[in-house]
């Protein structure tokens, strides 16, 4: 995603400046409406930095929805 790139760019390369630019980019685009920007922007980071493919369709990624249980970064299931 070049938004991404840019983000990364614009921010530094400092990681967390760089993912509330991209959030904030795509807040403002409206063909994400229906995402979280937050989660949006983490799972595109994600996504770049372990070479795999970004699924749109993701319902953890809707606005409202939970978020998805991942041992690596701690949480409960019982959220669900």
């Amino acid at each position: 995603m070049a938004a991404e790139r840019e983000a990364t760019n614009r921010a530094v390369f400092h990681q967390s400046e760089a993912l509330k630019l991209l959030a904030d980019y795509i807040r403002s685009d409206r063909r994400f409406d229906h995402l979280d920007p937050d989660r949006l922007a983490e799972r595109v980071a994600q996504v770049r930095h372990n070479g795999a493919v970004l699924d749109l369709a993701d319902t953890s990624l809707a606005r409202g929805a939970p978020a998805k249980f991942d041992p690596l970064r701690g949480g409960s299931r019982s959220a669900y």
